[in-house]
């Protein structure tokens, strides 16, 4: 074999290896979140008190934080779970995301019935998971193109030569 035929071959294997880390990150990231989703769509909900609500600076991003508490079978609990997910986001996207949680209002709490401490406000999918299905997408393609690209060539030996 080659140099250059080896190479290819090394290419090829890594626009597998490549193709197959982004599919697996595009199912971890997109189906974990929606099967999540599928799950709360069926969680009862109960009503909840605002205790506080604020905006929390990460690294590069601002995270909306709301503090309920809530009842479910006569046992108080409290959580700060706004969704399935973290929220992160500009300042002014979680400023907004706070509005109508201020101290004291009342809340729709959706919590699992085989872990009631489990709760969240907004049960429904977020657009993190979608983002990241997409992102990963970009990566499925950019592999399959490597693969493609540098799949072996078929080599026919004529008939009758070397023989």
């Amino acid at each position: 074999m080659s140099l250059r035929a080896n190479s290819r071959a090394h290419r090829f294997i890594v626009g597998l290896i490549f193709t197959g880390f982004a599919l697996f990150a595009g199912i971890i990231g997109w189906a974990l979140p929606t099967f999540r989703t599928w799950q709360a769509a069926d969680w009862p909900s109960t009503t909840g008190a605002i205790e506080w609500s604020t905006v929390d600076k990460s690294r590069r991003s601002w995270t909306p934080v709301v503090k309920y508490r809530y009842q479910v079978a006569g046992r108080e609990f409290t959580s700060d779970r706004l969704a399935l997910w973290k929220y992160k986001g500009s300042h002014d996207w979680a400023k907004r995301t706070i509005e109508g949680y201020e101290i004291g209002n009342t809340v729709d709490v959706f919590y699992d019935p085989s872990n009631p401490a489990k709760a969240v406000l907004n049960r429904e999918m977020h657009a993190e998971g979608t983002e990241l299905l997409l992102f990963s997408l970009v990566f499925i393609a950019i592999g399959i193109g490597i693969v493609i690209w540098n799949r072996p060539k078929k080599v026919i030996k004529a008939r009758g030569a070397n023989n």
